[in-house]
């Protein structure tokens, strides 16, 4: 088990959303998570990413990621935004994220890093000229991470275009053979991924 959710509500002041959500995800299951627009499916992400306190309910972790150091090293979470620091270059913010997860590359592994997310033209660019597409890439290159068990992605494939969808689609299957689990949400149906589906009411 990756993790289990147990009786979760989600509620804003007077105003509850939906309760009585439990489920759990194991090693390399891959859930998609459904929802209409409005239902609450990023409150949950973030709630369980411990970013939203008007989740509810009892949210428990592997044993082996329950420490905050093993679950930052552990566990990846993508949200709608783009975590990039505009004013510094591509590089920059790949070392940076890289960084954050204590991940230390050389400049050969930078490279590859940069080729295989269509960016090696653009190491020197500010971050903040680059596209939707692009700057998806370069928050997803943190996939790579080895010590990664769990990602949290919110619409990931959102501005990635028909070849980038591949792209993302063959990491997540690799991810899930290496035992890797996956929780996502998508209005997209995307070919090749095989997922249980989970639906807020």
């Amino acid at each position: 088990m990756i993790l289990q959710a147990v009786n979760l509500a989600l509620r804003f002041d007077d105003w509850q959303l939906w309760r009585g959500l439990s489920f759990t995800i194991a090693q390399a299951e891959l859930v998609h998570l459904r929802a209409a627009n409005g239902r609450g499916k990023t409150s949950l992400l973030r709630g369980l990413m411990g970013l939203n306190h008007w989740l509810e309910g009892d949210v428990r972790w592997a044993v082996d990621m329950q420490a905050e150091e093993d679950f930052a090293a552990k566990v990846l979470f993508v949200g709608h935004k783009t975590p990039l620091a505009s004013e510094l270059s591509v590089l920059e913010n790949l070392q940076l994220l890289q960084g954050l997860r204590g991940q230390v590359s050389s400049q050969q592994q930078l490279a590859a890093t940069l080729q295989d997310i269509g960016l090696q033209g653009f190491a020197d660019m500010p971050a903040k000229w680059l596209s939707a597409g692009q700057s998806r890439r370069l928050v997803l290159s943190q996939c790579d991470l080895p010590s990664l068990r769990f990602w949290c992605f919110d619409e990931p494939f959102v501005a990635l275009d028909k070849m980038y969808v591949e792209w993302l689609v063959a990491k997540i299957q690799a991810f899930q053979l290496s035992g890797g689990a996956v929780l996502f949400t998508s209005h997209q149906e995307i070919p090749g991924l095989a997922a249980r589906e989970l639906y807020l009411d």
